[in-house]
Parts: C-alpha cells; structure tokens; sequence
C-alpha cells in the first residue's frame, strides 16, 4: 500500500512537472508574416521587434495567466498587459499586442 501510494505521488509530481514547462513562454515566437516577434529569456527579460525595424527591450512578468511587458524606448518606459495561454507551440496574447492602444488577439508560433 505504501508503495503504490509513493508510486501514484511521483507520477502525479512528474506530470505536474512536465505541465508546468509545456506553458513556458520562454523562447522566441513569431507571428505569421513576420512582422512582430517575442523573444523571451529565462533571466525575465523581453526583446519585441516590430517589422525587424524596431526593436523594444526590456522585462516580463508571469502571474497566472496574465503577461505584464515592461519596455522603455527612446527614455519613457511603458507597461503592457496580456491575457495569455500556451497550447504546444501556439502562443496566445489577448491584449495591445500591437503596442498601438487596440486591444486584440494574436496567436504566435513558437520558433525552433
């Protein structure tokens, strides 16, 4: 009995585990067309290019499922707040993610 219940808890430890790293963030993903790309590290910071003209850098946040971007460009540093979801290799970003003030939707697909 004692065994099986050793048992049951490492599996379920494993496949906690490995949930957990399937909705990391970390990595670079683009969106279709290639004009706007995350690029996130494990150290918390961000690189957003736009175009591959503009370049933002700066941090992110994870709590739950909400994404928080904070960039600075040309001196002004500017927040920015996401509703997000990791399905495979499908990043999706409800939110300003065109850093223009309209809310929308976007689906990245993460870079190999």
């Amino acid at each position: 009995m004692k065994k099986t219940v050793a048992l049951a808890l490492a599996l379920l430890s494993v496949v906690l585990i490995l949930s957990a790293c399937g909705k990391s963030i970390v990595g670079t993903w683009d969106y279709p067309g290639g004009y706007l790309s995350y690029d996130f590290k494990k150290d918390g910071t961000v690189t957003v290019s736009l175009s591959s003209i503009l370049n933002y850098s700066g941090t992110y946040e994870v709590k739950g499922s909400k994404l928080t971007i904070s960039v600075t460009f040309l001196g002004t540093t500017t927040n920015y707040e996401y509703t997000y979801k990791v399905k495979g290799d499908v990043l999706t970003l409800t939110g300003d993610t065109s850093m223009s003030g309209v809310t929308q939707t976007v689906e990245l697909t993460r870079k190999k």
